[in-house]
Order: structure tokens, then C-alpha cells, then sequence
């Protein structure tokens, strides 16, 4: 495998854009910073992919409500209060 043209950091600096760029939130220039990055980075790459795939078949699930009690557990383990 031949060396990436960039640094591990470039790839830890644009993490924190992935959410947002897979969501569709990133604005135009970031995005357009982010995609020459992955142009170049094919660990980037797979990232972005898995990523993608999975909130693909995520989405494909069926809705399946939780117990009252499996709700009970979330909202204390959480720390939220019930509305």
C-alpha cells in the first residue's frame, strides 16, 4: 500500500465533520474540503462508507417501541427526567 499525502492528524481534524457531512449539515466549503480529503484518503474513505451503510440498515429496521420499564431504565441510566 502506497503512503497516504497526508497526515494522521489531517484524518482526526476532519472526524469531527463526518456527522455532519453524512447528514447532509456541512456547509458547501467544508464539505467541498472534506470530499478532496477523501479523494485522497481511502482509510477516510471506509469510515464515511461504514458509516453510511450503517445508518442505512439502521433506518431499514422495523419500529419496535420499548417496555415501560426498558424506557424507565433508559431515562434513569441517562440522567433525563420524565416528561
Amino acid at each position: 500500500m502506497s503512503p497516504r499525502p497526508h497526515s494522521d492528524d489531517a484524518c482526526r481534524e476532519r472526524l469531527h465533520q463526518v456527522l455532519d457531512y453524512v447528514d447532509g449539515a456541512l456547509d458547501a466549503d467544508a464539505c467541498a474540503e472534506l470530499e478532496r480529503h477523501l479523494a485522497a484518503c481511502p482509510d477516510c474513505r471506509v469510515v464515511i462508507n461504514s458509516l453510511t451503510n450503517t445508518i442505512e440498515l439502521y433506518q431499514r429496521l422495523p419500529s419496535t417501541p420499548l417496555s415501560s420499564s426498558a424506557t424507565e431504565r433508559l431515562y434513569h441510566r441517562l440522567n433525563l427526567p420524565r416528561s
